[in-house]
């Protein structure tokens, strides 16, 4: 039986990383079947001591989230074949101590509230200052 993967390669086929089905599986689900996003936006800080103090921005979050259940392995497949899905290497290289060099790789959206749909079966918007 032959194991089925997501594989990330060049026009020449090398392989750069992949996964297989069950770990997708399990991370995925156990990750996303039911999760928060809740929108943030980065401001500039108008506090001259915070910032002198080397908090330069603030973050607003705000009130309304979207609340997301119900995914599934193929969900995440169709949306990674679709490009909703990406593919973020950040890799960390510390050439001078190779002990902190790192696999940040990150699956990533664009926009999750149009790429929601795609990937649950229930989505909705909760106004939290209710």
């Amino acid at each position: 039986m032959m194991d089925m993967e997501v594989v990330l390669e060049d026009k020449h086929g090398n392989i750069a990383a992949s996964w297989s089905i069950e770990r997708l599986m399990n991370c995925w689900g156990a990750k996303h079947n039911e999760v928060v996003y809740v929108p943030a936006d980065k401001l500039d800080n108008k506090d001259e001591q915070e910032v002198n103090e080397g908090y330069k921005y603030k973050i607003k979050f705000s009130d309304v989230v979207l609340w997301c259940k119900q995914t599934t392995v193929e969900n995440l497949v169709k949306a990674i074949h679709s490009g909703t899905i990406y593919l973020d290497p950040a890799p960390k290289y510390c050439p001078t101590n190779l002990k902190n060099n790192k696999r940040r790789s990150q699956w990533r959206i664009n926009d999750i509230y149009k790429a929601a749909d795609e990937l649950y079966s229930d989505c909705e918007l909760i106004d939290l200052s209710n």
